[in-house]
């Protein structure tokens, strides 16, 4: 089923204005817990019909497919023709989030406050408190985004999810939110409430159509396999620990199977300030040196495939079928590009991080230590 789409530029504030029609190209990128992006561009009488501060709403077959914020606008006038070639680009509505700090006392906005913001409660609950906080309805004049409000299913009524604690101190509120959510394993995700004509944060955990929708070749319903393998950040570590001079204690660790298949990786840890240097040096290799092979699969948009937004959506789980075994993915992204009418949606799931691969475990270590520090635990 092929999808019809209708852009509707948002203002500040978040009324819609007409729906936009005099546009070329139309690209999204929807991805798990991040910012994702999108653009438009077109070739037109007119300049681009977006300002700063504009978002964009997104149907596909009048039901909600994507929205955004704007952050580069770009007009080029062909002096002959006279006529203009815009382009538009931006990011998910989590950029909301992006945009600001965890404050200590969010009350007051005190920026010179000591200690720590803190919050303990179910998972949903925290996070729509940080919001509501930190930008939504209850945040300070000067910090409040008029088109954000917290999720009345969250907040004082239907709270869902673990038993949490939040330990910030001016961290940014998109990464503390992420790491709450993903150390849970549940997500998180902005949803466009049309009849408010706001945006609230969903806490979510992708359902399981591992049983029933499942992606193989066989079945031709799958556009294109990949195989992933990306070296570790490193299989050799020294770490220099407490002492100074002659009486600081060193321990070493390495991965032999790691080194004998990419060869020797040399990485050095510095905990001056902790004790067990041994104990540090081994769990610093478990994050780094680690397997990082695996699969990703791009579905078919073919009429005979489970049509993307309609029996799956991302984040949600499906099966695929690599080599003689059916394995359990998340749905980690969706690509669609919109063109003259005619459209491309891209689903792609897989066991391994889709994106820079290179990069993305070095992120992955990053939002373990938010994690740790949010939680005061040690996740691996």
């Amino acid at each position: 089923m092929k999808g019809v789409y209708g852009v509707f530029l948002r203002e500040q504030d978040g009324h819609l204005s007409d729906m936009l029609i005099d546009f070329s190209t139309l690209h999204i990128l929807d991805t798990i817990n991040d910012l994702g992006s999108w653009s438009m561009e077109s070739v037109s009488k007119s300049k681009c019909p977006f300002v700063p501060g504009m978002g964009i709403v997104v149907v596909r077959n009048n039901a909600f497919c994507y929205s955004g914020v704007v952050d580069q606008i770009q007009d080029v006038k062909d002096a002959v023709t006279g006529l203009y070639t815009w382009q538009v680009q931006g990011v998910s509505d989590l950029e909301y989030l992006n945009r600001r700090l965890c404050y200590v006392d969010p009350d007051t906005g005190r920026t010179d406050e000591y200690g720590h913001y803190e919050d303990t409660g179910q998972l949903s609950e925290v996070v729509e408190t940080l919001i509501a906080k930190n930008l939504g309805q209850d945040a300070l004049e000067e910090r409040r985004e008029p088109i954000i409000e917290a999720n009345e299913n969250a907040v004082g009524h239907l709270a869902y999810g673990p038993e949490v604690s939040a330990y910030l101190r001016f961290q940014n509120l998109l990464t503390a939110v992420k790491a709450l959510c993903v150390a849970n394993l549940y997500s998180i995700r902005p949803v466009w409430d049309n009849d408010n004509m706001k945006i609230y944060y969903e806490v979510f955990q992708g359902r399981d159509l591992s049983n029933g929708i499942v992606f193989t070749e066989q079945l031709n319903n799958v556009s294109q396999t990949e195989r992933i393998a990306v070296s570790p950040e490193c299989n050799f570590i020294i770490g220099g620990g407490v002492g100074e001079m002659e009486e600081r204690e060193f321990a070493t660790a390495q991965d032999d199977d790691s080194i004998a298949e990419w060869g020797r990786i040399e990485s050095y840890l510095d905990v001056r300030n902790e004790h067990n240097i041994e104990k540090h040096v081994q769990d610093d290799l478990k994050k780094k040196a680690g397997d990082r092979s695996g699969y990703s699969v791009t579905a078919s948009d073919a009429d005979n495939a489970p049509q993307y937004g309609v029996d799956y959506r991302v984040g949600d789980f499906v099966s695929m079928k690599i080599d003689d075994t059916y394995v359990a993915a998340q749905v980690q992204q969706c690509q669609i590009d919109v063109s003259e009418g005619s459209e491309t949606v891209s689903p792609k799931f897989g066991t391994v991080a889709i994106g820079r691969f290179k990069n993305i475990y070095s992120q992955l270590d990053s939002l373990r230590q938010d994690v740790n520090e949010l939680l005061g635990t040690e996740i691996e």
